[in-house]
Formats: C-alpha cells, structure tokens, sequence
C-alpha cells in the first residue's frame, strides 16, 4: 500500500526481458504512482521469446488525510500570545516555521514579526497533508497607551463603547483601518481632518487593530470594545 501522491518500486525475477502493463514499459523493474487500487502485470520471457510467464501485484493507494487549520487571533502586536489549532481526519500534529518546532493538535506561539505556521497532520496509515496558518503581527501601542510614535497621534476613550476618536493633527490626508482580531477589515475612512470618529457600536466586544497612515507615518494601536 502506498499514500496518494507517493510512488512505490516494483520488480520482477525470474526471466530474462520483462513488459508491464498497463504502462507498457520495459525492464525488472518500474517505479509508479497510482492514484488509485491499480493491479499491474509483467510478462517475464527468457532469450529468444520462446517461452513466457506473467505475474501480478495489486497496489492499495490510502488518501491523504484532511488537515485543516487556525490561530485565534489572526493578528497581533509582536510577541502576543497566539493559539495555534488544528483539526481534520489526521491524528498527530506537527507545526513548524523557520524558527520553531511544536507538537499538538493545539499549540501556543509568540510571534514578533509576520509568520507563517505549517502544520503536518498524519493518520494511522502513515499518509499526510498539510496546511498553512499565516499570522501577521503589526508594531503596536499597548491598549494603556494614548500617544503613539507617529508624532500627535492619540485615540480616545480607551477602552470605549465602541464610539472613538483618531486625532492626528498634522494637516495632511490620512487613511484610518480597522480590523478585528480575525484579521477581517471592519471600518475604513479616510480624511485630511485632525480628528476623525469612528463607530463600531455595531460590532462585537473585543480587542481591535486601528491602522492610522498618513504622508508622515504609519502606526497600528490596539483598542479595546467593552
């Protein structure tokens, strides 16, 4: 038995000159993939082709595994606490990225910078799949935090109700977004004004992401909906 996708050495003894169906090939041996049960024959004849004699050898093909994952939440400010989750028909877990290694079908990470996380899931056949988990982590001010390093930047009231002000006064046209923990972009405005209100009364309690850019700078502050 092979896993799908994965190839498996067959060979034939016994004779001189060798043809394997259904590929046609020749030789003692041929390598295959099959992406489904295949039986695959070889006829074995000696020199001169007088005499002959066959055999066959049936190939079981297991799937893959389905693997499936996320990391709550899907952004972050660096070195935030992520939680790292797979799930599918696999039943041992593997995460890797080009610094870390971690097992489990739920892990935690602690990324600084934008990551990408590879789970490999594998079952009791051996076969496995994968899947990707990109998180990506912006420099942030913490949420007791109202000045930010974009000179004049400040967001009030924070905590809030869900109603708050960006108030950038240097003139110049700026662009304010806002994500939720998923990543997901629920607010967007852009204005030359100093202050600018947003309103997010309509949406779920929690931390959000508010991504202030302007000709001067960009910075991301971290708010809170309660």
């Amino acid at each position: 038995a092979v896993c799908a996708g994965s190839s498996i050495n067959l060979v034939a003894v016994g004779a001189t000159n060798y043809t394997w169906a259904p590929s046609g090939s020749n030789g003692q041996a041929l390598t295959v993939s099959p992406t489904q049960n295949t039986t695959y024959s070889v006829i074995g004849t000696f020199a001169g082709g007088n005499c002959s004699s066959s055999a066959s050898q049936m190939v079981m093909v297991n799937q893959a595994p389905t693997v499936n994952a996320s990391g709550i939440p899907a952004v972050s400010c660096p070195g935030n606490a992520i939680n790292l989750t797979a799930s599918g028909t696999a039943i041992n877990f593997t995460w890797t990225s080009n610094s870390s290694y971690l097992q489990g079908s739920q892990v935690t990470v602690f990324p600084t910078v934008n990551t990408t996380y590879t789970v490999t899931g594998s079952d009791a056949n051996g076969c496995a799949a994968t899947a990707n988990v990109v998180q990506t982590v912006f420099t942030c001010v913490g949420i007791n935090q109202i000045g930010a390093s974009l000179s004049g930047l400040n967001v009030y009231p924070n905590p809030n109700n869900g109603e708050f002000t960006i108030e950038l006064n240097n003139g110049l046209n700026k662009t304010v977004q806002v994500f939720d923990i998923s990543g997901r972009e629920v607010s967007f405005q852009t204005s030359s004004d100093d202050k600018m209100g947003v309103n997010l009364t309509d949406y779920a309690n929690g931390v959000y992401y508010v991504k202030v850019k302007s000709e001067s700078g960009v910075e991301v502050l971290k708010i809170v909906k309660q």
